[in-house]
């Protein structure tokens, strides 16, 4: 129940969070569907074999609708 009652919460503050930054999402399950609609990747490349590992983290291609709001909800490249 205790789950439950905090994923309510959490969806509902990432919601709210939106709406202040004029995300075009009339719901809380239209903002979450789009959401999880976002693929992020990190790969660890090592470039020589030896030594040091290159990380980048890339997005694949989201919805333009959303776009402007990542970085608001927490969501970077």
């Amino acid at each position: 129940m205790l789950i439950c009652i905090l994923g309510y919460v959490l969806a509902w503050m990432e919601f709210r969070r939106a709406q202040r930054q004029g995300a075009p999402y009339a719901s809380r399950e239209s903002l979450l569907d789009a959401l999880a609609l976002v693929r992020r990747v990190t790969v660890a490349r090592s470039a020589t074999g030896k030594g040091k590992m290159r990380i980048t983290t890339q997005l694949e291609e989201i919805d333009s609708a959303l776009a402007p709001f990542l970085v608001a909800l927490g969501v970077t490249p």
